[in-house]
């Protein structure tokens, strides 16, 4: 499979569990190679699932706001086969469409474009002890002790950085340290807001834009800080970089409202109607926090340079999902199961865009 290719979903096609037409393409890629997958259609509403030798799943329905097109941007997490399944948004759409693939190496081989030699500026919030509110959890506030330890000891953790954990971590606690650590972050730098505890859904609102009719909140001690207000707070952060990463259920809904804007990375542990397991074989409330904690420790750094780019933790986070927690059940909220699948969202950011130097 390679450059542009027609085809036509249509009656006999074969066809995905829930109606949808499909045809199905393969490809072989290597472990770092960045794809690209782009589907159109002027019929029906294109939809794009990836599949990874081990299952590992990408799937996008709109490539932007308002378009009905889809497109599938993936640092491949291993070697082999890996397979496309062009197919619709909606069962038994029919119609012709146009796919296009492209690759190129990831991984830079010199100095990392961006050249960014600033700090990580910080806010870390992990809640265990929901005081009655909800279930309790376990790990989950080591989670964003571990997290500062881990960049401290890496030398790049700024100090206006914050850690909140349980009854420290309110609505109005984690949104002064937001406005406080995002704003003292400047464009050699990057900006991390880190969460680790519950992830809720709630009722949409009239024309709030969810497909779902739902809006994904995290779950904080007194309130929830919805995914519109996380939208609107990352809008006044100037870092080089931005990066939200929730381990929490239903995170994965957070991406289509942050990930909006230039420099916006997301990092999610399921996507937006699944629940997320607590990784209790790593002592770690989640398994995006352990992987996220060891390879900005420096296991992503893949070509050993010493700096870290946005295309090595994503292939690194992808194939650590895909080899250390293949096959977590995973739920929706009216007892739907499936499995646990990390979602990366790098938006704007670059393959090569540094995002720390390892001492």
């Amino acid at each position: 499979m390679g450059g542009a290719l027609n085809g036509r979903l249509q009656q006999g096609d074969a066809t995905l569990q829930s109606g949808e037409f499909m045809d199905r393409y393969t490809f072989q890629g290597r472990r770092g190679q960045a794809v690209t997958v782009d589907m159109s259609s002027s019929e029906f509403d294109s939809y794009l699932i990836l599949n990874a030798p081990s299952g590992a799943q990408q799937d996008n329905d709109d490539a932007a706001q308002g378009s009905s097109n889809a497109r599938v941007a993936w640092t491949l997490p291993e070697d082999g086969a890996y397979t496309v399944r062009a197919t619709s948004y909606r069962a038994g759409e029919t119609g012709a469409y146009t796919l296009r693939m492209q690759g190129a190496t990831a991984g830079p081989s010199g100095p990392v474009a961006s050249g960014r030699r600033g700090r990580v500026y910080a806010v870390m919030v992990g809640i265990s002890n929901y005081q009655g509110t909800a279930s309790n959890l376990s790990y989950t506030a080591d989670d964003a002790i571990k997290m500062a330890e881990t960049l401290r000891r890496q030398g790049v953790l700024a100090d206006q950085s914050v850690v909140l954990t349980d009854a420290q971590a309110t609505p109005a606690n984690v949104r002064a340290a937001f406005q406080r650590v995002g704003a003292a972050a400047g464009p050699d730098d990057m900006f991390l807001f880190f969460y680790s505890g519950h992830g809720t859904q709630v009722p949409g609102r009239a024309g709030a834009g969810e497909p779902d009719n739902r809006e994904e909140a995290i779950a904080l001690i007194g309130g929830l800080l919805m995914d519109d207000e996380m939208a609107q707070m990352f809008r006044s952060v100037r870092a080089g970089v931005s990066i939200l990463a929730l381990d929490s259920c239903f995170s994965g809904g957070f991406a289509r409202d942050v990930v909006s804007q230039p420099g916006v990375m997301g990092l999610f542990s399921s996507e937006e109607d699944l629940t997320s397991a607590v990784a209790d074989k790593f002592e770690a409330g989640g398994y995006l926090s352990h992987f996220l904690r060891t390879g900005l420790g420096g296991e992503a750094d893949e070509n050993r340079n010493k700096t870290v780019t946005a295309g090595e933790l994503s292939s690194y986070l992808r194939n650590q999902f895909a080899t250390q927690a293949q096959g977590v059940d995973a739920e929706t909220t009216d007892g739907q199961r499936n499995y646990q699948f990390l979602v990366v969202e790098r938006g704007g950011v670059k393959i090569d865009d540094a995002l720390l130097r390892l001492p």
